[in-house]
C-alpha cells in the first residue's frame, strides 16, 4: 500500500479586490504518484463508512481513506478495468464497468446476476434501489440481487438515456436522446416533454415544473407545464454543459474545459487559472464534509475546498514561499520579510510593493521599529536602519556568531540576540547584557524580563541571569514564544512539547494547562476567548472558558485552504484595516476570514470494520460476519481482536480512538492513535465493546458499539446445572427407594415370620393350655353336678372356682384368637364382639343386636393390635351399658364412606352427664387412651333416652399398614 503524500497541483491566485464576500478555493490533485493506478478518473462515490471510491479510465477501483489509496482489479473480480460508473446503497458498492455492472458488498465483489455483460454509463441511487442505463437504450430497476428491465415494451422507450436524476418531490425525471423527457411516478413511466435543443445532454429538475438542462451550446431553464414548454433563460453561452450538479444550494457545471461555480448571478471558471486545471473532467462529487471531488481526463482526482484563507500573491518575478514575519508600523501598510526574496509592503488594497529586494540583501529573519525608526535583521549584513527608501547597516555593530534576529523590545531598547550572547540596541549603540546563552525571546512582565532560552525560562535581573523552576517538564524544554492575554495568563510556547497555560501570570501554579503536548509551537495569538496557535502542522483554534477550560478546537490547515500549513515564529498578525488575520507560513502568506461561513466540516466517520476471534475458523469469519443482530459466540472464544477505523477526508490525520469493553470495565481507555484491541481471557457474559474517535482535546466525534455474547459453556448452564441437580436427587431417591425396598422385603419377611410364629404359638397355645383348661372346666362341671352334697362354705368356694375358670377360659381363647393371624379383619373383630355380646347379656333381661357380617368387613385388613383395642374399648362399653345403664336393648353398628369407618354402640337406658362423670370414671379415660393409640376418634353423647358410644377413623385404610 502506498502512504500518500499530498502535492499541490497549482498555487490559489483566484482573489476578487473589489468583492469581498466572493469564497476562495483551493485544490489538491492526487495521481499515479499517490497511488492512483491510473490518471483518468471517470467516476466517484462515497460509502457509509465515509471512504471515498474512485473509478478510472483503465486502471480499475481504488478506495481513499484521505491518506492512502487502495485498488481493485480484474483480479479482485471486476468484470473490466474501465470504471464507468459508481453509487452506494444499503451497504452495497455498485460499479458499472464496460462490461456489466459488479456490486461489492463487506468487500467482496460479484457479479449483479440480472444485468448483462454491456458498457453501465449511469446510475442513480435512491433508497435501496439503483437506476442503470446502457448505451443500448433502456433503463435498469435494480435492487440487491434482482432488477426490472423497461424498454419500449412495458411503457418506456427503446432509445439511450443520457442523464437522470429526482426532483424534490421524489419524482423521477429522465433525459433520453432527441431531448424526451420522462417521469417515473407510482411504479409506471409518462411521457412527460420534448425539450427544443436536442442537443441536451443533461438535467436538474429544480421543482415540479422547472427543469435545468445542459446542451452543447449552454444551460438552459425551462418552465415544464401540461407538455408545454417555455424557455425562460439562457446561461454559459458556448459552453458545453456535460453534467449539472446542486450541492449546499449552489450550482456546479461539469463543461468540456473545467468546471464553472454559480456565486450570485455570476458563474466563475475554474481552472488552472484558479487552482484546477484546463484538462476537461469526468465526473464532480460533494461528499458528507463539503468537499467537491473531481475527476479529470488527465490529472487525476482533485480534491476541491472552498475555505476562509486566501494567499496573498506576489509578482512571479518575486515568487515568495518562505515568511520570516509580519508586522504593521503604519497604518496603512503591512511589512512582511521573507526568507530569500527580501522584504515588502502590502496596502490595505492588497497591492504588494518590495521594500527591500536582492541581491544586497535577501534573507531577512525579522523586523522591528524604534523610535520610529525601520529595522531590519538581515542574515547577510546584520542590522539595517531605513534611510529614506534605502536601508543601510548600522555602524558599530557587534561580531555575531551567528545572523542577528530581534528577540524582544522594552520601551527605547531592542533585544538582539546570535543565539550566543543577548544585546541590548538603543540609539545606534550595542551593549552586551548576557552570554553563553541561546536566547530566543526577551518578554516583559511588570518589572520582570523574562527570558526564553533553549533550556526554559530564565529571568534577567540587574544583569544577571537566573533559572525559573516551575517544577514541569517545561523547565528543560526550548521556548519559542510568549503571550500575555487579556485576563493575565501567561501562555508559553516550546518546540515540539506543545502549549503551556499559566493562569493569572502565576509561573508557579501547581496545575498550568497543557495543550498540544507534541506540537511545535510557532505563534500564540489570542483574540477575546479565542487562542489560535501556530503548529508545523497548521494553526490550531482554541475556544475558552473563563476558568481556561477548553470548549471547542478546530484545525486550520490544507484541507481547508491554508496550504502552507508550516507556520513560522512570531508571523501572525491582525491588520488595523481589515478584520483578517495573517499567517506566515513555508508556502506564503495567508489571511484568514474569521467571519464568513463555509459548508466544509470535519465528520469523521467511525467503523468497526473487522473481528478476529481466535477460537473461530477462518471459514466462519467472513468479512462482515459480525454485524448480525445477535451475535453469540462460542464458550472457548477467550481471544477477542477488534479493528477499526475513522475516516475523514478532511482532517485525516487528527484522529484518536478510545475504547471500553462494557462487561469487563466500564471505564474509557487512554486516547490512542493505533486502530486495533486485543482483549483475552474473556468469560462467558454479555458485552458491548464500544469505540469513538475524539480530537485532540478529547471531544467525542463519533462512536460504534457492537453488543455479542459469549455463551456459558454446558456445564455451567442453569439447565445443566438443573439436570444434574435432578439426577442427583434422583440418584439419592433411587438409594433411598432400594433401602426402603430391602427394608420393606426384610419387614414383609419378619412380618410373615411374626404371623407364622404368631400362628404357631396361637396352635400351640390352644392345644397345651386350651386342653388343659377344657379339662379344669369338664372336671368343674362334674363336681357341680354334687354340689349341692357339699357344705355351704365349700360350695360358695367352689361356684367362685368354676366361674374363674370360665374366665380363663374364655380370656385365654380371646388372647390365643388375637394372635392369630387369621383374624386380622375388621369382619372378625365384628363377629367377636357379635359373639361376646351375646354371651355377656344372656344372663340378663338386655336384649343385644348386632348386624350381619359383610364381605367388605372381611376384606378389611385391621393390625391385630388395633383389633385388640377396638375389642376392649367395646367391651368396656358394653359392661358399663350392662350395669349402669338400665337398657333394655343394645345394639351395635357399623357404617362407612368412601374414607371414614364408624362403629358405634347404642342402648335406650337412662344416660349420664358425661362431662361429669369422664371426671372420675377410670374406664371412659382408658377408652379414650385406647382410641388415640388406633389414631381414631371416640364420641360419647348421653341423654335420658340412652347412651350412643361411637369410635370414627378417618382414612380407615391406615389400620391395615
Amino acid at each position: 500500500m502506498v502512504k500518500t503524500k499530498i502535492i499541490l497541483s497549482a498555487i490559489i491566485t483566484l482573489f476578487i479586490v473589489m468583492d469581498g464576500s466572493s469564497q476562495h478555493f483551493s485544490s489538491i490533485n492526487y495521481n499515479i504518484e499517490h497511488g492512483l493506478p491510473q490518471s483518468q478518473v471517470t467516476a466517484i462515490t462515497q460509502d457509509h463508512s465515509g471512504y471515498l471510491w474512485v473509478g478510472t479510465a483503465s486502471g480499475g477501483l481504488s478506495r481513499f481513506d484521505g491518506k492512502e489509496f487502495v485498488n481493485y482489479s480484474t483480479g479482485h473480480g471486476l468484470l473490466s478495468p474501465s470504471i464507468k460508473s459508481l453509487s452506494w446503497t444499503n451497504e452495497r458498492l455498485w460499479i458499472g464497468t464496460s462490461r456489466g455492472l459488479n456490486t461489492m458488498a463487506n468487500g467482496k465483489i460479484s457479479e449483479h446476476p440480472f444485468v448483462p455483460r454491456i458498457e453501465i454509463k449511469k446510475m442513480l441511487p435512491r433508497d435501496t434501489v439503483v437506476w442503470a442505463t446502457t448505451r443500448h437504450g433502456g433503463i435498469y430497476q435494480l435492487t440487491d440481487n434482482s432488477g426490472k428491465y423497461y424498454t419500449e415494451r412495458n411503457g418506456f422507450t427503446d432509445k439511450p438515456v443520457l442523464d437522470m436524476e429526482y426532483d424534490s418531490l421524489g419524482t423521477l425525471w429522465i433525459l433520453t436522446a432527441g431531448g424526451h423527457i420522462y417521469h417515473f411516478e407510482d411504479d409506471k413511466f409518462s411521457f412527460h416533454a420534448t425539450l427544443p435543443d436536442s442537443t441536451a445532454q443533461s438535467i436538474m429538475p429544480l421543482s415540479k415544473t422547472l427543469l435545468l438542462a445542459g446542451t452543447s451550446y449552454g444551460l438552459n431553464t425551462y418552465h415544464i407545464e401540461n407538455q408545454n414548454i417555455r424557455l425562460i433563460r439562457k446561461e454559459v453561452p458556448r459552453a458545453n454543459v456535460r453534467e449539472i450538479c446542486l450541492f449546499d444550494n449552489e450550482l456546479w457545471l461539469v463543461v468540456k474545459n473545467g468546471l464553472l461555480w454559480k456565486q450570485a448571478d455570476e458563474f466563475i471558471w475554474l481552472s488552472s487559472q484558479n487552482g484546477f486545471t484546463n484538462a476537461p473532467a469526468f465526473h464532480i462529487f460533494q461528499d458528507r464534509e463539503g468537499i467537491i471531488w473531481a475527476g479529470t481526463t488527465v490529472y487525476g482526482l482533485f480534491k476541491f475546498l472552498r475555505g476562509p484563507f486566501r494567499k496573498l500573491a506576489f509578482h512571479p518575478t518575486s515568487f515568495v514561499d518562505v515568511i520570516t514575519d509580519i508586522k504593521q508600523f503604519d497604518s496603512q501598510c503591512v511589512l512582511v520579510t521573507t526568507l530569500g526574496k527580501g522584504a515588502f509592503e502590502v496596502e490595505p488594497d492588497f497591492t504588494i510593493k518590495p521594500l527591500l529586494l536582492p541581491p544586497r540583501v535577501s534573507n531577512i529573519s525579522n523586523a522591528a521599529s524604534l523610535k520610529g525608526e525601520i529595522l531590519l535583521a538581515s542574515f547577510e549584513q546584520g542590522i539595517l536602519v531605513k534611510s529614506g527608501v534605502a536601508f543601510k547597516p548600522l555602524p558599530d555593530q557587534p561580531t555575531y556568531a551567528t545572523p542577528p534576529f530581534f528577540a524582544g523590545q522594552d520601551d527605547d531598547k531592542l533585544f538582539v540576540s546570535d543565539r550566543q550572547s543577548l544585546f541590548t540596541l538603543r540609539e545606534s549603540l550595542f551593549e552586551r547584557v548576557v552570554d553563553s546563552l541561546n536566547v530566543f525571546l526577551v518578554y516583559q512582565i511588570d518589572s520582570m524580563l523574562l527570558l526564553g532560552t533553549d533550556n526554559g525560562l530564565q529571568q534577567l535581573i540587574n544583569g544577571r541571569v537566573k533559572k525559573i523552576v516551575t517544577g514541569h517538564h517545561i523547565d528543560h524544554q526550548m521556548i519559542t514564544d510568549f503571550h500575555l492575554d487579556a485576563d493575565g495568563n501567561i501562555l508559553v510556547g516550546t518546540l515540539g512539547h506543545g502549549l503551556w497555560i499559566f493562569p493569572t501570570g502565576n509561573l508557579n501554579h501547581p496545575a498550568p494547562v497543557h495543550l498540544l503536548p507534541f506540537d511545535h509551537i510557532t505563534f500564540i495569538f489570542s483574540e477575546r476567548n479565542r487562542l489560535y496557535c501556530g503548529t508545523q502542522r497548521g494553526v490550531c483554534v482554541f475556544d475558552f472558558s473563563k476558568r481556561l477550560k477548553v470548549s471547542s478546537q478546530k484545525w486550520l490547515n490544507r484541507n481547508n485552504g491554508l496550504i502552507g500549513i508550516e507556520t513560522v515564529n512570531e508571523t501572525v498578525l491582525k491588520p488595523s484595516f481589515g478584520d483578517k488575520l495573517w499567517f506566515g507560513t513555508m508556502n506564503g502568506l495567508f489571511m484568514y476570514d474569521t467571519q464568513e461561513y463555509y459548508p466544509i466540516q470535519s465528520i469523521p466517520i467511525l467503523s468497526i470494520i473487522n473481528m478476529k476471534v481466535s477460537e473461530l475458523p477462518d471459514s466462519v469469519q467472513t468479512p462482515g460476519w459480525f454485524k448480525c443482530a445477535s451475535l453469540k459466540l462460542p464458550s472457548n472464544a477467550s481471544t477477542l481482536n477488534f479493528e477499526f477505523e475513522s475516516v475523514s477526508l478532511l482532517m485525516p490525520d487528527h484522529a484518536k480512538y478510545q475504547y471500553r469493553l462494557i462487561g469487563l470495565s466500564d471505564r474509557w481507555s487512554d486516547p490512542m492513535e493505533q486502530t486495533s484491541i486485543r482483549f483475552t481471557n474473556l468469560v462467558s457474559g454479555h458485552y458491548n465493546f464500544e469505540v469513538r474517535v475524539v480530537n485532540d482535546i478529547g471531544l467525542e466525534l463519533d462512536r460504534q458499539t457492537l453488543v455479542f455474547q459469549i455463551l456459558t459453556p454446558f456445564w455451567q448452564t442453569w439447565w445443566f446445572r438443573t439436570l444434574i441437580g435432578v439426577l442427583l436427587v434422583m440418584a439419592v431417591w433411587g438409594v433411598i427407594r432400594i433401602r426402603i425396598s430391602r427394608a420393606m422385603q426384610v419387614q414383609v419377611l419378619t412380618e410373615q415370620q411374626n404371623r407364622q410364629m404368631r400362628r404357631e404359638l396361637a396352635k400351640d397355645f390352644h392345644d397345651e393350655l386350651g386342653n388343659h383348661l377344657a379339662s379344669i372346666i369338664s372336671l368343674l362341671q362334674v363336681i357341680a353336678m354334687k354340689a349341692h352334697d357339699l357344705p355351704e362354705n365349700i360350695s360358695k368356694q367352689f361356684t367362685l372356682l368354676n366361674r374363674h375358670a370360665h374366665d380363663l377360659f374364655f380370656g385365654t381363647k380371646d388372647f390365643i384368637a388375637s394372635i392369630d393371624p387369621q383374624h386380622e379383619t375388621l369382619g372378625w373383630t365384628m363377629l367377636y364382639l357379635g359373639d361376646f355380646g351375646a354371651h355377656f347379656f344372656s344372663t340378663s333381661p338386655i336384649i343385644f343386636e348386632s348386624p350381619e357380617v359383610e364381605n367388605w368387613q372381611n376384606n378389611l385388613k385391621v393390625r391385630s393390635n388395633f383389633s385388640r383395642h377396638l375389642i376392649l374399648i367395646f367391651k368396656e362399653a358394653m359392661t358399663n351399658a350392662l350395669k349402669h345403664s338400665g337398657a333394655s336393648v343394645v345394639s351395635m353398628k357399623v357404617l362407612k364412606s368412601s374414607s371414614d369407618l364408624t362403629i358405634a354402640l347404642s342402648d335406650n337406658g337412662n344416660g349420664f352427664d358425661y362431662g361429669a362423670t369422664k371426671i372420675s370414671s377410670v374406664g371412659l379415660k382408658s377408652m379414650e387412651e385406647r382410641a388415640r393409640k388406633i389414631e381414631a376418634i371416640l364420641l360419647v353423647q348421653s341423654s335420658s333416652k340412652g347412651t350412643t358410644i361411637t369410635i370414627k377413623k378417618e382414612n380407615y385404610a391406615h389400620w391395615a399398614s
